[in-house]
């Protein structure tokens, strides 16, 4: 009898030890909750939980950005094309404190002269480039070339993908339809017309339709709308928004075509034509940063024609067959960050899409902007048909 009674006494403890590990015992207890993270951080469950399953970080991620990084390195250099002039050089090439190890191979120029470049190398063999940071009509040449691959796969910190973190969402960032390749991270109003106050005053011309007028014949000065570039995306959009017979109306209003940027916001901010169409903010931020054309402001900034969102020299593009795979996703994920958001700001004069970076309160976008814009795929056509419109009235 004694003996039954520790068989007993056994089974029952072995009952006991099974219903502990079971799974009701390992799901009995909700998982631990991750504190708030300070904006930018990079927390797992913090910076992960308002992402949408498409764009969510994987598990895994610090391993994966631990061994990306690691082979980065290993490569030793990210070869870039990126937009003009200096400020640009140095919110980039930041890169390289961040990451030491890692250089930056800059070539800083106009879309429409590095995208054929890049396109005839490839037709040649050639595959000298790992990311594009440029305007996104770009794009539109390079997407049907398989010139880039998917941005998405690239991504790797949790803050990047964290949607609450962006303008309408991470997806909203994309130009192309598919929502895969080219990413404008900065968002901000860019302002058709620009009008130097100085010389013609508010109460003169205050709206966009006064444009037409016979007195402003003569003193308008266009950067190049015929070809890819600020100029032609401003005529596109008031395409868009005003219709065809405006367009053709304002061209025909003996407007100055100029091809270089500096030079069209300097005929501007100097009076000698002073209603400008597709000035460039940065080139403009530069004079009035030196005190010249302080009194240079957007016309009608509020109305539907008068600004569009834009993401300027932003479009940001994984290359295809990059030579430099690891150092380019380390690359795309510091630019996209918060930090090096606040250096494009600065550089750029405009808005990052990035909500947790402060930026120019005169060019945020804002609950009820007009949301249509031919910088993206969807709308692109009208910038091509204003393109030969512009080519039609401007002989």
């Amino acid at each position: 009898m004694r003996a039954l009674g520790c068989r007993d006494v056994c089974a029952w403890i072995l009952l006991l030890v099974l219903a502990a590990c079971g799974p009701s015992g390992a799901t009995s207890q909700p998982p631990p909750q991750a504190p708030g993270a300070a904006p930018g951080a990079v927390t797992k469950p913090a910076a992960t939980a308002s992402a949408s399953s498409d764009t969510a970080a994987t598990p895994d991620w610090q391993a994966q950005w631990d061994r990306t990084l690691e082979a980065a390195k290993q490569e030793g250099t990210v070869a870039v094309a990126g937009p003009p002039g200096e400020r640009y050089r140095t919110a980039i090439t930041a890169f390289e404190k961040a990451y030491p190890g890692i250089r930056v191979d800059l070539t800083g120029g106009l879309g429409r002269e590095l995208i054929p470049r890049i396109l005839g190398e490839r037709e040649n063999g050639l595959f000298n480039w790992d990311t594009i940071v440029t305007g996104s009509s770009n794009a539109f040449d390079l997407i049907p070339a398989g010139a880039i691959q998917p941005l998405k796969p690239a991504l790797i910190l949790p803050q990047v993908l964290d949607n609450s973190k962006w303008f309408d969402g991470f997806d909203a960032g994309f130009h192309d339809k598919n929502k895969q390749y080219a990413f404008g991270f900065m968002g901000a109003l860019s302002y058709q017309v620009y009008v130097n106050r100085d010389v013609v005053p508010e109460s003169e011309l205050s709206r966009l339709d006064q444009l037409i007028d016979p007195p402003w014949k003569g003193k308008i000065t266009w950067v190049e709308p015929r070809l890819t570039g600020v100029g032609a995306t401003t005529a596109g959009q008031f395409l868009l928004i005003r219709g065809e017979d405006y367009l053709r109306q304002l061209l025909a209003q003996d407007v100055v075509v100029v091809n270089d940027p500096r030079q069209h916001a300097e005929f501007v901010v100097r009076g000698r034509y002073p209603i400008g169409v597709g000035v460039s903010s940065d080139r403009l931020a530069e004079f009035q940063e030196q005190g010249i054309g302080k009194n240079v402001v957007p016309l009608d900034p509020r109305g539907p024609a008068g600004a569009r969102i834009a993401s300027g020299f932003s479009a940001l593009m994984f290359v295809d067959r990059a030579p430099h795979p690891n150092a380019a996703k380390i690359f795309i994920n510091w630019l996209l960050d918060r930090d090096a958001q606040a250096l494009w700001v600065d550089a750029s004069n405009t808005n990052s899409r990035r909500l947790d970076v402060a930026g120019p309160a005169s060019t945020a976008l804002y609950a009820d902007v007009e949301r249509r814009t031919v910088n993206d795929e969807a709308y692109f056509d009208s910038e091509l048909k204003a393109r030969d419109v512009a080519k039609q009235v401007l002989k």
